[in-house]
């Protein structure tokens, strides 16, 4: 998976065709050739640059869903719904189809925003305002979904219960493993605050393989199993 970096202003024409900004054409060099998949964001008035790679990834996905179930199927067909295979032209220039451009509100000044290994494109009014909105505290909202704590990732020794090694409020000390854009987390690790480069190789390609709400806690639900009768009798309750 490619992590694509910057966030670039620029202007589409009157046609719809945009010029893919210099840092973006150099860390898509590779996937020029393969052209681009381009569709609606699920969440936002934006729209989504995929690398064909990264789209198959995701087709993938949506692909062992049971179509046989009708809320499966209708998630398919939104999810695809004006989606469009474009291709760079010689000059690098991409065209928005006008149904794309109506579903975003794109006017003429644009920000291209990497998010992890896709690239959303704005029209520049509602970027600016969705990273502004005060009415969301992303210190709250960061801790909330980013922050994930593998169990095994307190010791060295195996350990079930992050309750039994760790208390409310203790300070400790440890290692950024992995960033995960496409599910908005990282990925701690305690023990391998210690770790060497190799160490934490090894590290590395073990933790790729997990997925969050499986191997993953939220740091938040790390002390869920917490027995609070304790906490009671020593505040005499």
């Amino acid at each position: 998976m490619k992590n694509l970096i910057g966030m670039y202003e620029c202007k589409v024409d009157t046609k719809g065709r945009l010029m893919l900004p210099s840092g973006l054409k150099k860390q898509l060099a590779a996937e020029l050739q393969e052209g681009f998949v381009l569709k609606r964001s699920v969440f936002n008035s934006c729209l989504e640059l995929h690398t064909m790679a990264e789209w198959n990834g995701v087709m993938a996905d949506v692909n062992k869903l049971n179509r046989f179930v009708k809320k499966n199927n209708d998630f398919i067909r939104m999810f695809t719904a004006g989606v469009r295979m474009v291709d760079a032209d010689s000059t690098f220039r991409i065209q928005i189809p006008k149904d794309l451009i109506n579903f975003a509100g794109i006017k003429k000044q644009l920000v291209l925003a990497s998010v992890g290994n896709v690239v959303e494109i704005w029209d520049k009014n509602k970027y600016e305002s969705t990273v502004n909105d005060s009415s969301v505290d992303f210190g709250e909202l960061a801790e909330d979904v980013m922050g994930t704590l593998k169990a095994s990732e307190v010791d060295s020794i195996r350990i079930d219960d992050t309750s039994k090694v760790l208390e409310v409020d203790q300070e400790v000390e440890a290692r950024v493993i992995k960033i995960d854009c496409s599910d908005r987390r990282i990925g701690l690790s305690i023990k391998a605050a210690e770790y060497d480069e190799e160490q934490i190789k090894k590290e590395q390609e073990q933790l790729d393989q997990l997925k969050p709400g499986e191997d993953l806690v939220a740091l938040e639900h790390a002390f869920d199993n917490l027995d609070l009768s304790k906490a009671h009798e020593e505040k005499g309750e």
